[in-house]
């Protein structure tokens, strides 16, 4: 795709807007809730520049067009709009391409330059990219030097530059809503006039409070989660790699000293700035893993304080048939004493109170069981003959009272038998969730660091 302006005048309002109602329907049957925090601080008229701090995508552009009132037009790589259909999309929106061709850039810089000079809004977007210390991010010193050339063409125009950050929500985070947070505007003016130093220097130093600004991203982690998520990335790399390794025989090598590479700590810093719901995904994922891990631990606790009983074969092959030879018994048992039940909760002889005299309670309790025995065996009697209400009302205290006993087999055996037996499903369970965490990781770090010159590895 060329990297010239895919339309050479801005479309028309009412095409804009017609084009713009139609993606707000699709957003809203489509996609999640678009919010914007602090639109207040950005102008309903004359020129603006948004620098949104996320790579850029047609997705992000069409995000951004939804949620502003105002006609804006988006600087977008043309590697990012390959294909008829993205291609039919930008042009329908005017968007700005363009691409590593010295001569492509100028005339896109300069359609920008039209744009802001008739109080337009250009959108441009953040790249992760590699630099030296101490040096402002390209994307910066663009948006800086675009509105510092503008403003001194045209003095009175008044160019501001507004840091953006985004929040999209990115599987399997549960997130609703992508919020978009418009941050505190630099004026060009004020920087053009300060000092006695040529455009370059001017762009580089708005170009600084630019990426200051853009790195102090509403939606990032602060500081201690940061640190929290990188630790808790270390430990299940290191957990990994021991089960791996312990698998293998006569292997001696030992993850104890294992730590994060510099590389995949820079890559999440950026990623921290650029892209947080990408971290908020990873959070989410180590949380759920944690999760799971605390309750295969609580599991093989209780399995190792039930002591002697649960390490016998005969006595766990013992639970094993009670449970499953006793359960027909307790659900004959369940059914005949419901009634039984739901009496003695609506007359509130089951409820607690110590200003009864608990024999007197028992006692109508037994009398309340004994009616509801002798009512059972009458309607039993009349509807089967004397010989099955016989057998019934031998059947209903034995019945009621193997209901008891197995209510705390359940709870004492058979929880702790089934505990034992999933143990391994827990261990494979755990792996395969370190596994697509690592995945996940893998693909992050990919996509969002991919540096000049520095080949992906594996984490």
């Amino acid at each position: 795709m060329s990297a010239e302006r895919l339309n050479v005048n801005p479309p028309a309002t009412a095409t804009y807007r017609l084009a713009r109602g139609l993606l707000r329907l699709w957003f809203r049957v489509c996609f999640p809730r678009i919010r914007l925090l602090q639109i207040e601080t950005m102008p309903g008229e004359g020129p603006v520049v948004l620098v949104v701090n996320h790579p850029a995508s047609l997705l992000d552009a069409l995000i951004l067009i939804a949620a502003f009132e105002r006609q804006i037009d988006c600087l977008v790589r043309g590697d990012r709009l390959r294909g008829r259909l993205r291609g039919f999309v930008a042009r329908a929106f005017g968007m700005i391409v363009y691409d590593d061709d010295e001569s492509n850039r100028r005339a896109a810089l300069e359609a920008c330059r039209e744009i802001l000079a008739a109080d337009g809004v250009v959108t441009v977007f953040a790249e992760p990219e590699s630099r030296k210390a101490n040096e402002p991010p390209a994307f910066a010193v663009s948006a800086a030097a675009l509105a510092l050339e503008v403003e001194l063409r045209h003095p009175d125009l008044g160019v501001e530059l507004f840091p953006v950050h985004l929040y999209l929500p990115v599987a399997p985070s549960l997130a609703t809503e992508v919020l978009i947070y418009v941050d505190e505007p630099l004026p060009a003016g004020q920087y053009l006039r300060a000092g006695n130093e040529q455009i370059p220097q001017r762009a580089r130093v708005l170009a600084e409070a630019l990426d200051r600004a853009c790195r102090q991203n509403a939606f990032r982690l602060p500081p201690k989660e940061f640190a929290r998520l990188l630790a808790d990335v270390e430990e299940i790399l290191r957990a990994d790699l021991e089960a791996e390794w312990a698998a293998r025989p006569n292997w001696k090598q030992s993850a104890e000293g294992f730590r994060l590479s510099r590389f995949v700590e820079e890559s999440a810093e950026q990623l921290n700035a650029l892209h947080p719901g990408r971290l908020i995904a990873l959070r989410e994922s180590l949380d759920r893993y944690h999760e799971t891990e605390r309750r295969s631990a609580l599991r093989q606790a209780e399995i190792e304080l039930s002591g002697e009983w649960l390490k016998s074969p005969v006595l766990r092959l013992a639970g094993w048939a009670e449970s499953l030879a006793g359960l027909p018994v307790a659900v004959y048992g369940l059914v005949n004493h419901i009634p039984i039940a739901l009496i003695l909760l609506a007359t509130g002889l089951l409820r607690r109170n110590d200003r009864r005299s608990s024999t007197a309670v028992w006692a109508t309790r037994g009398l309340v069981v004994l009616a509801c025995y002798a009512l059972a065996v009458a309607w039993c009697g009349r509807h089967f003959g004397r010989a099955a209400a016989g057998y019934y009302a031998a059947s209903l205290p034995f019945s009621g009272a193997y209901l008891w006993r197995y209510v705390w087999l359940v709870r004492h055996r058979t929880r702790l038998l089934l505990s034992s037996a999933r143990a391994p499903l827990d261990t494979r369970t755990l792996a395969r969730q370190r596994k697509e965490f690592i995945t996940e990781l893998n693909q992050v770090r990919d996509t969002y660091s991919e540096f000049p010159g520095v080949a992906p590895t594996a984490v």
